[in-house]
């Protein structure tokens, strides 16, 4: 449906426009037209181009009846495409009419009240003043127009001139503001190093001090369960030996094992027995005081 508004627009417009174009013509082909010959042959270059856009909307209306045929069928295809061939012989022979109407209006003998806008010597001297005067506002005005265009640009160019210097500006501070936040990461990773050597040695201390601890608990434990050897399941201690003549444990056991001697007569007996006592308790004194030093 609108395929067949479309075309009907176009096919009215045709129309249309070849009867303004008939009239005009006719209006200017008189013989007693009031027109001038200027008048008739710019009116005939327009009634040309008024012919050439008639002919441009024939192209539309062609390019619209292809889609008629796929919609409506041959037999609305073929009632447009019959009117659309009146229109273009209509349009050809309009555009034949004007181009020999121009023709005709151009080889017309020129009369005396006729003037050429390009042969000054048809013109009367107040036309070429009027003219000269026509051109010189023209020219005035077209020169105020172009001193207003150069205030124009030299504002332009200042407002230019001051936003590139603020650009400018704005781009230093920006350079200065990136090398004060390339210093700071500097500076931080500086810091970061340092806090990861800080954290890796503290790593280390509680290492250290958790492995001392332990070591610590072990030590508790054993001499609690009495794995050490001061403890009461401890292996006993050959005494025979040198070095360990000297121990509490070996003396403690020389104290107990010694046997009780009886006095002798004539006291002799019993002050070498009082002397072994004696020196006996003086090692045992010695070594309870070295043990209680270490």
């Amino acid at each position: 449906r609108r395929k067949m508004e479309e075309i009907e627009h176009l096919e009215q417009e045709i129309r249309k426009m070849c009867k303004q174009i008939d009239k005009e013509m006719e209006e200017v082909s008189k013989p007693k037209s009031k027109l001038s010959r200027q008048q008739k042959e710019d009116k005939v270059s327009v009634l040309l181009a008024d012919a050439a856009r008639a002919k441009d909307t024939y192209s539309s209306f062609r390019v619209e009846l292809r889609e008629i045929l796929k919609e409506k069928g041959m037999v609305s295809y073929t009632e447009w495409e019959k009117k659309g061939h009146e229109h273009h012989r209509k349009i050809y022979k309009i555009q034949q009419e004007l181009e020999s109407l121009q023709k005709q209006i151009q080889n017309a003998p020129r009369d005396a009240g006729d003037r050429d806008a390009k042969d000054l010597n048809t013109w009367e001297a107040k036309e070429i003043i009027e003219e000269g005067k026509k051109v010189q506002g023209q020219s005035a005005k077209a020169l105020a127009r172009s001193q207003k265009l150069m205030e124009e640009s030299e504002t332009i160019a200042k407002d230019t001139n001051m936003t590139l210097k603020n650009h400018t500006e704005q781009m230093k501070a920006t350079n200065a503001d990136i090398t004060e936040v390339s210093e700071d990461l500097r500076r931080a990773n500086q810091v970061l190093r340092q806090i990861s050597r800080r954290i890796a040695s503290d790593k280390m201390i509680v290492c250290l001090i958790l492995i001392l601890i332990l070591a610590i608990l072990g030590l508790i434990i054993a001499k609690g369960m009495g794995k050490l050897s001061g403890g009461s399941n401890s292996s006993p201690i050959d005494c025979s030996l040198d070095f360990t003549k000297t121990t509490s444990a070996c003396l403690s056991a020389r104290a107990t094992s010694a046997p009780i001697s009886t006095p002798a007569p004539g006291g002799r007996r019993g002050s070498d027995t009082g002397s072994s006592e004696l020196r006996f308790k003086s090692e045992l004194l010695f070594a309870n005081r070295g043990r209680t030093s270490t």
